[in-house]
Order: structure tokens, then sequence, then C-alpha cells
């Protein structure tokens, strides 16, 4: 059998999607992490906008006395990236009249529902947690 120009090419060709198959089988899977790396590497968040964990000794004595009278913050039901900056500030956001909210908002985590009945000991609660953490500064909301 003679090989002619046409016949070559096809060889070379099906020999070359070969070879480069086989390269990408072996390959590709160390593609992705490097180029994840690449791509950390490049983007670094500035300095200042890069989020601390929520940390520090208000923090921990907010978080606490939230807990042990079982109120609500808006700040732990909604998932909110500054709790931490408050709370060690001195400042807090309770939520009264439960946690479940009957709004859906898209930019909240806070649990969607039917609200539970109002509970009559909150309010005590509440002031006297005030108190206790000796706030600076406190925002009442309520869910609707």
């Amino acid at each position: 059998m003679q090989l002619n120009a046409h016949m070559a090419l096809v060889i070379i060709s099906t020999l070359y999607l070969c070879f480069s198959l086989i390269l990408k089988i072996i390959f590709v899977p160390l593609y992705p992490f490097s180029f994840i790396y690449q791509m950390q590497k490049e983007r670094r968040l500035p300095v200042w906008l890069k989020m601390q964990r929520a940390s520090g000794e208000t923090y921990s004595r907010v978080k606490h006395l939230v807990a042990e009278n079982h109120l609500h913050t808006i700040c732990t039901s909604g998932n909110c990236p500054n709790i931490g900056e408050c709370w060690n500030a001195g400042t807090a956001t309770f939520m009264i009249l439960g946690d479940i909210c009957t709004r859906a908002c898209k930019f909240c985590a806070t649990k969607t529902g039917k609200p539970f009945p109002p509970d009559m000991e909150e309010p005590l609660r509440l002031a006297q947690s005030i108190k206790t953490m000796n706030l600076r500064h406190c925002v009442i909301t309520s869910v609707c």
C-alpha cells in the first residue's frame, strides 16, 4: 500500500489528537488547582476590606448574656458580618417578639414563617440584659 500526502496527513492528525487527549487526561486534574492558586495569588483583598473573626472580651460578654437570657438579635439571626465590630464597640441590635419574621428579604438570613406568640417575660429580660451589659448604645427592632 502506498502512502499519499492525504493519508499521511490523516495519520499524523489522528496521532496528534490521540496524544493531546492522553495529555489532557493526565494533566487536566492538576490544571484547575493551579489556576485557582494563581487567581488567589493575584486577587488579594485590601487590608481594610478583610473581616476579622468576631472575638474579644466585650464580644464574648454580650454573646454570653444574649444566649443566657434567651434574647434574639438581628446580628445573630441575620448572620451579620459586622457582629464582632459592633459587639466589641458596646452596641447591639435586639430583636423583640422572637426570631421568626414574616417577610423573606433576600439580603437577610432571619428565619421566615409564622411567628410564635409574644413572650411576656421578654421585655424584663431585655431591660435587665441592657443594664447588665452596660451598653452605650442599643437598638430595639421587631420582626414583622
